[in-house]
């Protein structure tokens, strides 16, 4: 019996938040290395998985889930083993356009099931799914400019949503709203418009002096429990935690410094860390800090997995690995700045040991499986720790909210 893993990639609004996510399916053969298999099995594949091991609401968030079917798929009536308010039903540029397959795809419709049509270009004989459909796919990349523009303003004729894939510069997703496209799915989340010599403004100042004193060797509970009484929202935000049910306390915590003796200082390490990302990631989309979270768990259990003495930085170094995006500066003017490990550091340069965890993160992200790797780690089992990450992301968020 092969390994599956599954992976996902965001598809978002004009707003940048997240509409749903595409599942992605590769079998593992032996050694190290993904190959896809056959398509109709591959979906078969995919929705026992996505259904009944991982659960659709851990690997979508509430959203939806955009599910690749072939035409056999399709006449075998696999789709209807999916809710129908929790999936768009893609239907591949290779499915043979025919009265049987244009009777199954209305038969969904009229069932409640959205339909995207994947990697579209315009046919003839694929104008009665384009009337059925609910969402229209074009590859950016895959056609000339002035044949998308054309395609674009043929599609708008009809009551569908544009969705432009690999769009992979914030220039690009620009360029597709202003064409009129409705979601956007691609790598442009990862490749940030860096703007050099953006200073920090105060509060994130105070807030990276917390950041220092919490990760310093020799932690000062009473300047770090001082530190923290002069921000008002992390005061706020780290009482409210821990007066949570998550530590079942025995009492209400009225201080800063109570709150340290009662938690443990690892437990507030990580806490701080967490709501110091949060307040400096005020301003950017939620799923900016959703993917710094899910970077961060799995760094620390590949940590764990190969039994590294210090898990806890490398879940730092995931943590803090969108810091790029969020602040508009290279990672290396704000590495120079932090108040870290130089481990930690050279970790968020993609350097040493914490580095190649972080790349490993970021590949399988990408879905670039070839070189997700991380020492002996199989990537069966870096699926299986991605898949627990965006489990445990989605717990954080929620306690965070």
């Amino acid at each position: 019996m092969a390994d599956f893993i599954l992976g996902r990639q965001q598809i978002f609004d004009r707003k940048l938040n997240v509409y749903g996510y595409e599942l992605l399916f590769r079998s593992c053969q032996q050694q190290n290395h993904a190959q896809i298999v056959d398509g109709t099995v591959a979906t078969n594949h995919l929705i026992v998985d996505a259904l009944l091991e991982c659960g659709l609401e851990n690997l979508t968030n509430g959203t939806r889930a955009f599910i690749n079917l072939t035409g056999e798929n399709l006449l075998q009536g696999v789709a209807q083993l999916l809710p129908r308010d929790k999936v768009v039903i893609e239907i591949l540029e290779d499915a043979p356009v025919n009265d049987s397959l244009i009777e199954a795809v209305t038969l969904l419709a009229n069932q409640g099931y959205l339909i995207a049509l994947d990697d579209f270009i315009f046919d003839p004989h694929w104008e009665p799914l384009v009337e059925i459909a609910s969402i229209i796919k074009i590859d950016v990349l895959e056609q000339e400019e002035h044949s998308i523009v054309k395609l674009i303003q043929k599609l708008q004729r009809y009551p569908v949503r544009i969705l432009a894939e690999k769009i992979e510069t914030p220039e690009q997703y620009q360029h597709f709203l202003e064409l009129g496209c409705d979601y956007f799915q691609g790598y442009f989340f990862h490749k940030p418009n860096l703007v050099s010599g953006k200073r920090l403004q105060t509060n994130r100042q105070h807030l990276f002096r917390v950041l220092g004193e919490i990760n310093q060797e020799d932690v000062d509970i009473h300047k770090i429990s001082a530190l923290i009484s002069q921000e008002v929202g992390l005061s706020y935000k780290l009482l409210k935690f821990i007066n949570s049910a998550h530590f079942s306390l025995p009492r209400k915590i009225r201080s800063i410094e109570q709150a340290i003796v009662l938690m443990g200082l690892l437990e507030l390490k990580r806490w701080i860390n967490l709501i110091t990302l949060t307040q400096i990631s005020e301003n950017c989309p939620l799923e900016m800090l959703r993917i710094s979270l899910i970077r961060a768990k799995m760094c620390e259990l590949l940590a764990r997995h190969v039994k590294h003495s210090d898990p806890e930085a490398f879940f730092l170094t995931g943590l803090f690995s969108n810091l790029a995006l969020v602040l508009e500066q290279p990672m290396e003017s704000i590495v120079s700045d932090l108040p870290l490990a130089d481990p930690i550091k050279q970790g968020l340069l993609l350097d040493g040991e914490m580095g190649e965890a972080l790349q490993c993160a970021i590949h399988y992200e990408l879905w670039d499986l070839d070189k997700a790797g991380f020492e002996a780690v199989k990537i069966t089992t870096v699926g299986d720790l991605y898949l627990q990450s965006i489990r445990w992301a989605q717990q954080v968020l929620s306690e965070l909210a």
